[in-house]
């Protein structure tokens, strides 16, 4: 069968899918001889001799069993799948596909579980099965599951139960009704799996019809091979796993809106499928039909590409008029004028040639330049840039360029008269000068305030307009007083900081900014610490200890350096002078008499920072340890 139709039953949810270990690979988990090399390397070198490392997976776990014992045998299983996977990235992407809502799968790991959506139920036993109507996706796991040792199907013994189970339980049963309603398609097994052909076998001699096709996804095979599995019924696609995934995700990109709005795809499966990938999707439903309307890239700019082709030489002399120049407006044109067209909103097709009568590409925008006035706060931004699209009917897009800064409001006219405004700002490429930064984020904060705005060109105010208050107000205005905080503290201290982005400070910068913003603001610094204060000073040790045990209730202590402390800031160093810290009621928790420390602990926890630069306490009662 080619690709494309298995493709398509997939997409028309006609498609059972069976997992086997190739798949668990992919994640690092071991196959079938790592799980022998692992059950054997776990006994000693004696009972090593008695077991035959050439026998299968079955017959070499049943002697391991024998030797060992069957709680041994799991927990050396299990131990092993505790291991966090290596790579997810094929079942994330497996997980995507919300076509597959029937799952049967031989292996013991929940990576399937763990990558489908919600709502996913893994099904060993049969009280399992009873209770999961509302499940959307369903995982029959018939060689058990690593969370329950005695579940898993791993011995000749095992097998044997397995196959002499009653298959009028439910569990069983709803794997055989599954199986019966549905084509089989396996994924993750390879010719050699003659456990997975046994398996498969025994389950369809319960069936009563066999009219469903079954498929084998994996890589080349000889002939002799492939004509065996076309005996066991089976079809075989060559292809690899990973890139049979990749490939039915970009069909079912192609086809989902198509689908959707002929009914091969019901709508819950459509939304799974599109919102997977960080789109938003609007579904409008009519009497006469449902469908899918728009869709958006939840974060970041939505990516539109139309593809055309034609060979009316007509036509394409027009549109190369119309892309290398702005003298018309628009260009119109029909699908009888077209061989191919497709319109894609990220990688889904939106929409194909047969959904087309006239076709409208407008590039039309207005430039130039304004200032923008906020007069109740005598603030000016001169020369903003902007630049207007208005092509698509009912949206505006506005772009405003000031000194590099980026910000676009996107406008839509709502069903109800109201305008719905969107807006993203980026920063320039190179940090300006803070001043900069400052009239950026003011104008910003007033914006988003509320406060009322004048719009100027050519000398005079052409309009004047008032914005709701936006939760963004808070933000602009905080990242305004940090550039405010900035130029307070160059003053301060008499240094020159650089030009500096809001994405350049480092945890560090952050650190020594918030010290610096306090000593310009309050003239001290305090943190609230419960390690305390740990000093070494082998002269005034004992002094220290002895000044200690004087001090009354309240009192605070100085401690002073010697000499100037530095701190750096974006690179650049400020030296703050010598350095005083004030402790409230100071405990001794820890001393070193060999190291000549001792540690100190306030009462409040709280360690007060005063600097000769911003001016230490001065204190009326208190005891001063130099």
């Amino acid at each position: 069968m080619p690709i494309n139709d298995l493709y398509e039953l997939i997409r028309k949810d006609q498609v059972l899918l069976w997992v086997g270990s190739g798949f668990s690979f992919y994640a690092g988990f071991p196959s079938v001889n790592e799980i022998k090399t692992l059950l054997n390397n776990a006994v000693s070198p004696a009972k090593q001799k008695e077991l035959d490392l050439s026998k299968d997976l079955i017959h070499f776990s049943e002697d391991f069993v024998v030797q060992n014992g069957r709680a041994f045998l799991e927990r050396v299983i299990q131990e092993r799948f505790k291991t966090p996977p290596i790579a997810e990235h094929v079942h994330q992407q497996l997980g995507l596909v919300s076509h597959f809502k029937r799952i049967i799968t031989t292996n013991y790991d929940e990576l399937l579980e763990n990558n489908f959506p919600p709502r996913t139920a893994a099904l060993t036993t049969d009280n399992d099965v009873i209770g999961t109507s509302q499940a959307k996706v369903k995982i029959y796991k018939i060689h058990g599951d690593i969370k329950n040792g005695k579940s898993l199907v791993v011995t000749a013994t095992d097998y044997s139960k397995m196959y002499n189970r009653n298959f009028k339980d439910p569990f069983w049963a709803a794997v055989i009704h599954e199986i019966s309603l549905h084509h089989v398609l396996f994924l993750g097994y390879g010719y050699e799996d003659e456990n997975i052909w046994a398996d498969f076998d025994h389950i369809e001699s319960k069936l009563k019809s066999k009219t469903k096709k079954r498929f084998m996804v994996g890589p080349p095979l000889p002939a002799l091979k492939k004509k065996r599995l076309k005996k066991l019924g089976i079809g075989h696609i060559e292809l690899y796993g990973e890139d049979f995934v990749t490939g039915l995700i970009a069909n079912i990109k192609e086809n989902v809106v198509a689908d959707h709005k002929q009914g091969f795809t019901d709508t819950q499966t459509a939304q799974d499928f599109i919102t997977g990938f960080d789109m938003q999707v609007k579904i409008e439903a009519t009497k006469e039909m449902t469908e899918i309307v728009s869709l958006q890239k939840v974060s970041g700019p939505t990516k539109h590409t139309i593809n055309f082709a034609s060979t009316d030489t007509a036509f394409i002399d027009s549109y190369k008029q119309f892309s290398n120049s702005y003298a018309s407006p628009v260009f119109k044109f029909t699908a009888a004028q077209l061989n191919e067209f497709s319109f894609l909103i990220e990688d889904f097709k939106f929409m194909g040639i047969d959904d087309i009568a006239q076709f409208n590409i407008m590039h039309e925008s207005r430039k130039g330049k304004v200032k923008i006035v906020f007069p109740e706060d005598k603030l000016a931004i001169e020369n903003v840039c902007y630049e207007v699209f208005s092509g698509i009917p009912g949206k505006l897009l506005i772009k405003l360029d000031y000194q590099g800064f980026t910000i676009a409001f996107d406008l839509e006219i709502q069903e109800d008269g109201g305008i719905k405004i969107e807006f993203s700002t980026e920063e320039p490429e190179h940090a300006p000068a803070k001043q900069i930064y400052i009239n950026y984020f003011q104008a910003m904060y007033y914006l988003f305030f509320g406060k009322k705005i004048e719009i100027h060109q050519a000398g005079h105010p052409v309009q004047a307009k008032q914005f709701q208050y936006h939760e963004e107000a808070g933000r602009f205005k905080k990242l305004m007083e940090r550039y405010l905080s900035l130029v307070q503290i160059e003053k301060k201290f008499k240094v020159k900081l650089p030009p500096v982005s809001i994405y350049d400070f480092t945890d560090e910068d952050k650190k020594a900014f918030n010290k610096l913003s306090a000593l310009v603001k309050y003239g001290y610094h305090s943190v609230k610490d419960p390690e305390g204060l740990t000093i070494a000073d082998q002269i005034y040790y004992s002094k220290m200890i002895e000044g200690l045990k004087e001090m009354e209730p309240g009192t605070y202590l100085s401690i002073e350096s010697k000499i100037p402390v530095p701190i750096k800031l974006l690179n650049e160093e400020i030296i703050l002078g010598r350095e005083q810290i004030l402790l409230l009621n100071p405990q001794i928790t820890k001393t070193d008499e060999k190291a000549f420390s001792l540690t100190l602990i306030p009462d409040n926890q709280i360690l007060i920072y005063h600097y000769e630069k911003t001016g230490f306490f001065n204190f009326e009662v208190s005891q001063i340890l130099l």
